[in-house]
């Protein structure tokens, strides 16, 4: 009777041994689904920030050339050209125009702030737009690397080389419509404008992109 007593007690141990590495074993799954499950939901959101970030920077563009000049060809004016009353109406000096569509926002800082943003255009040199999907992929990906930078302010994600980078990639595609049949040719009837976010590489890349179309309402 007693060897039976023992027996039923081994039994049970081994029984709840089972029962508690089940349950451990379930709760680090479950945990580590939901760390990761955090970690997306963290990096789309980010992405999407991103994203918007750029389509307002270019309207902050806009914006900012309807109020400086009064040439209504003047309101896609490229922020880094100069000399405006002569080149607003030469395409290659337009968001978008000419052979220029694809752009980079560049922030910088100084004295331990943040300068205000400005659009640059992604170097001549680069072949091909952002694509991280492609293998191998696009060679000029690096243009569109974010960096984060960080001032007593907090921080802030960048293109500056001095800063680390991050996995998230930007390109701001910017494309003008131009009336040829209209009474000036060179001036923009519209641009899109696609942000595109993508970070990852091959067939585990993703990506977030908004776009807007903004119009010449000073064509008069």
């Amino acid at each position: 009777m007693m060897n039976k007593r023992r027996g039923t007690t081994l039994i049970e141990v081994i029984v709840s041994l089972f029962v508690i590495e089940t349950v451990i074993v379930g709760s680090i799954f479950i945990v580590s689904v939901a760390f990761k499950t955090v970690m997306t939901i963290r990096d789309t959101l980010i992405a999407q920030n991103l994203s918007r970030e750029g389509v307002e920077v270019v309207r902050k563009v806009i914006n900012s050339n309807l109020i400086r000049y009064s040439d209504a060809a003047c309101w896609n004016f490229e922020p880094t050209a100069t000399s405006p009353q002569t080149n607003c109406r030469i395409q290659d000096f337009h968001l978008g125009g000419g052979i220029h569509q694809n752009y980079i926002l560049n922030f910088s800082e100084i004295d331990g702030s943040p300068k205000d943003f400005k659009i640059d255009l992604v170097s001549s040199g680069a072949s091909c737009a952002l694509d991280l999907k492609t293998t191998p992929p696009c060679g000029d990906n690096s243009y569109y690397q974010l960096k984060l930078g960080e001032t007593n302010n907090g921080k802030f994600y960048t293109v500056d080389s001095t800063n680390p980078a991050t996995k998230f990639y930007r390109m701001i595609k910017i494309t003008p419509t131009y009336d040829p049949t209209g009474p000036d040719p060179n001036k923009a009837i519209k641009i899109k404008v696609d942000s595109i976010v993508q970070w990852g590489l091959g067939s585990s890349a993703k990506e977030i992109s908004m776009s807007e179309t903004f119009y010449n309402n000073y064509q008069k």
